[in-house]
């Protein structure tokens, strides 16, 4: 991904999130600025001190390989157990890619 530009790259990251927004996997976008949402205040990441799209995207892959993997890479936020090797190659790639 750091070969992209970061234009590109924004918008490959939102076309993910609201993917996973319809796939009811991620937080709903009202807290983003318009066009994309309708600030909420209230509505909180729990990794991240700003409610961010690349923010709302981590917590997504997190949420998303704890509950597939029972596990996180080393490298994810969050008091979760490490993934070995094997779950890592076996498990939470995989998730994070989807």
């Amino acid at each position: 991904m750091l070969s992209l530009r970061t234009d590109e790259y924004i918008l490959s990251l939102r076309k993910y999130v609201e993917n996973l927004t319809k796939q009811g996997l991620c937080f709903q976008l009202t807290n983003l600025e318009e066009p994309w949402g309708r600030c909420n205040a209230s509505k909180k990441l729990d990794y991240a001190e700003n409610y961010t799209l690349g923010g709302c995207a981590l917590e997504c892959k997190l949420t998303r390989v704890i509950d597939k993997c029972e596990c996180k890479p080393y490298y994810f936020p969050g008091e979760f157990e490490i993934c070995s090797y094997d779950m890592l190659v076996d498990c939470a790639y995989g998730e994070i890619g989807n």
